[in-house]
């Protein structure tokens, strides 16, 4: 339950015990229905206090629990072998290559290589094929070459939104 339903429970249940100090019948009240109202208040008024930082720390630890239950990504499965289609050098550098599936002409993907003085996507050509093997954590590929050569990982969209993949 969130703080504020909580607060608005206790209200409510103040409601009902001064309902029951209080006479039915509107009029003064005495000195002693004064001090049982008095009463109730001051202690519904220092139970809330005490409860709610125990309430508030709760809440902040129930929701670092399910923060830390969080599911995992899902690993890296299998990918079939694509050929290349073609191989574009960029301005920076950098390379997009263009693949597809052999069997399947209507899968395609295309795969940016940033720009390093080793580039492995700079010795690809028209018709190379490219096998992927998952890593065996499952966050990604290794992009091998037809002659088994491992060219770069490929990180699953998971992995990359949330590892930094920088070359040191």
């Amino acid at each position: 339950m969130h703080l504020l339903s909580k607060s608005a429970l206790a209200l409510a249940v103040l409601g009902m015990n001064l309902a029951t100090v209080l006479p039915a019948q509107a009029g003064n009240l005495t000195g002693k229905q004064q001090s049982a109202v008095s009463a109730v208040v001051s202690a519904y008024a220092i139970s809330f206090i005490v409860v709610s930082p125990v309430l508030l720390v709760a809440g902040g630890s129930k929701a670092a629990s399910n923060s830390a239950r969080r599911e995992k990504p899902a690993k890296a499965a299998a990918l079939p072998p694509m050929a290349v289609q073609a191989v574009e050098r960029q301005p920076d550098g950098g390379y997009h290559v263009a693949l597809q599936r052999p069997e399947a002409p209507e899968q395609n993907a295309l795969v940016d290589w940033p720009a390093r003085p080793d580039n492995p996507a700079a010795r690809l050509k028209v018709g190379d094929v490219l096998n992927f093997a998952p890593t065996e954590a499952g966050a990604g590929w290794t992009v091998h070459a037809a002659d088994g050569a491992a060219l770069a990982f490929l990180p699953t969209p998971e992995a990359a939104a949330t590892q930094a993949s920088e070359r040191w």
